[in-house]
C-alpha cells in the first residue's frame, strides 16, 4: 500500500520486480558470453516449481472470494467492472499465460537437450575447439 502513496516506493516496487525477473530468467536464458552455470536438465525442475508457486498464487487471487488490496475498491473501472472480478480476471490472466511461458519454456530445454549435440546445421563449422554455428538469423558461438 506504500507505492500508492509515495511514488519513490512505486520506482522502487517497479525496481525490484523488474531485478527480480531478471535474477530468476538469466539462467535460463543465459546470454552469451555468460558461462554455463547450471546442467540445462536443473532448469526443467526450477520451471516446473516457478510455475506451481505461479500457479498457487494465482488460484488464490481466483478462488478467493475477498479483494486483496481493499485500495482498488475506490478506484474507478472500466466498463463498470468490480474490483473483485478485476482481481479474478488479473489472476486468470496471470494463470493461464503465465503457465504457459513456463511450460513452454520447460519443453524447449528438454526437447533441445534430448536432441543432437553435434553439428547438424548447414554452414556450421568447427575450429580450435570452439563451436560456431550459423545460420541467417542469428549467431550462436559455444565453447566446448
Amino acid at each position: 500500500q506504500a507505492a500508492l502513496r509515495s511514488d519513490d516506493w512505486h520506482i522502487v516496487e517497479h525496481g525490484c520486480m523488474i531485478t527480480a525477473g531478471l535474477v530468476f530468467w538469466y539462467p535460463v536464458v543465459r546470454p552469451w558470453p555468460a558461462a554455463e552455470q547450471w546442467s540445462r536438465w536443473a532448469l526443467v525442475p526450477y520451471l516446473l516449481i516457478a510455475d506451481g508457486v505461479n500457479s498457487l498464487l494465482a488460484a488464490f487471487m481466483v478462488f478467493s472470494g475477498r479483494l486483496l488490496y481493499p485500495s482498488y475498491a475506490g478506484l474507478p473501472r472500466l466498463e463498470g467492472i468490480s474490483a473483485i472480478n478485476d482481481q479474478i480476471i488479473a489472476g486468470a490472466i496471470m494463470w493461464v499465460p503465465g503457465s504457459i511461458l513456463f511450460l513452454v519454456t520447460a519443453i524447449a530445454i528438454v526437447i533441445r537437450a534430448l536432441g543432437p549435440h553435434t553439428l547438424t546445421q548447414p554452414g556450421a563449422t568447427q575450429f580450435e575447439g570452439v563451436l560456431v554455428t550459423c545460420r541467417a538469423d542469428m549467431i550462436w558461438i559455444k565453447w566446448r
